[in-house]
């Protein structure tokens, strides 16, 4: 996280795609790591993604977004949101 927000401070942001199978207190790292980090959930949720649409472009928005607001961007993926 350090190193995350060092990289900031010199105008990089990065982003974080948090990929487990849920039900493994991943809420509450995400929360966590959204409060820490000067985080956006991906479409305003932790998993912004679950009703579909999750593809490249719009990972390269949400992450263009978040970047415009100086902030980096979060979403949590499940296995499930593939595809859909």
């Amino acid at each position: 996280l350090a190193t995350e927000q060092a990289s900031r401070r010199n105008g990089n942001t990065g982003s974080v795609a948090l990929w487990a199978l849920g039900r493994c207190a991943t809420g509450t790292f995400a929360d966590s790591l959204k409060a820490a980090g000067n985080f956006s959930y991906c479409r305003g949720r932790k998993e912004g993604f679950a009703l579909g649409g999750l593809s490249a472009a719009a990972l390269r928005a949400c992450v263009g977004k978040a970047k415009r607001r100086s902030k980096a961007a979060l979403t949590h993926i499940k296995p499930q949101h593939l595809g859909r």
